[in-house]
């Protein structure tokens, strides 16, 4: 499996070490649409959770409301192109199945303390439809910076120019480009491998005819997507599957080795 680094900028992953404080579950917030003022992406002081929570409840009625912007200045620098904010809203509304958010709770809190006027900690959260679906979610901050953790808002991009870059190649059968798609930073791809897998998405599909669609995530919490497409008039679906991590996406598909 490798993973591969897309010709767009990103960021790479905010890793935490923090001290757990004591915390117990507070109860199910509904959003509102207050027009409280929020909290800055940058503060000074270590965030509060009646802060965390107001900026949840912002976040939550963005993603209702289809609003991608909204979430841009609490994701890294790199980020903070719309492409990122409006294919985690259409990825956060397949896996809700199209039903609004409609509550949220804090689960965990984390604080690793000051420092030089520097704060740092973390908010864990569970959101929730009507109809029990729920993901994780976390604010994080660190060194007075305030970042949206959160695998929708931060590869759902990535991960779609991925497939569509991959699947381009395929339907031009074009081993070359392909390969120059799946090369991981500068190790090179294996255009003969290229040519071997454009050889059995054709034996599988009319090339043509391919799209795909994401389905949700799986246990690791990647992104689970449907290559689906006719062959000779006839439906065909093949799954594969998405990886993310330390700025980087994947493709795990059993046609490409």
């Amino acid at each position: 499996m490798k993973l591969f680094r897309l010709a767009i900028p990103l960021a790479l992953s905010t890793v935490f070490f923090a001290c757990a404080i004591p915390n117990k579950t507070v109860p199910s917030t509904e959003p509102s649409t207050t027009s409280d003022i929020l909290p800055s992406a940058q503060l000074k002081q270590l965030l509060t959770k009646a802060e965390a929570d107001k900026l949840m409840t912002g976040i939550v009625d963005s993603i209702n409301q289809g609003n991608g912007a909204f979430v841009l200045p609490y994701l890294p620098e790199s980020k903070r192109s719309i492409e990122f904010g409006d294919a985690g809203i259409t990825d956060y509304k397949t896996y809700f199945n199209n039903e609004p958010i409609s509550r949220f709770e804090l689960v965990k809190a984390e604080d690793s303390g000051e420092f030089i006027n520097q704060a740092s900690g973390k908010f864990y959260y569970l959101l929730y439809n009507k109809s029990g679906v729920k993901k994780e979610i976390a604010i994080n901050q660190e060194s007075g910076n305030i970042r949206l953790g959160d695998e929708f808002f931060q590869y759902s991009y990535p991960a779609k120019v991925l497939l569509a870059k991959t699947i381009q190649a395929i339907k031009t059968e074009d081993p070359v480009l392909l390969a120059k798609v799946l090369t991981a930073d500068d190790i090179d791809y294996p255009v003969a491998k290229a040519k071997d897998a454009i050889a059995k998405y054709r034996a599988t599909f009319d090339p043509n005819t391919l799209a795909y669609r994401f389905d949700g995530l799986d246990k690791n919490r990647h992104f689970n997507y449907t290559i689906y497409g006719t062959k000779a008039g006839k439906s065909v679906e093949h799954h594969v599957t998405i990886i993310y991590g330390d700025s980087l996406v994947g493709l795990q598909d059993k046609f490409i080795p």
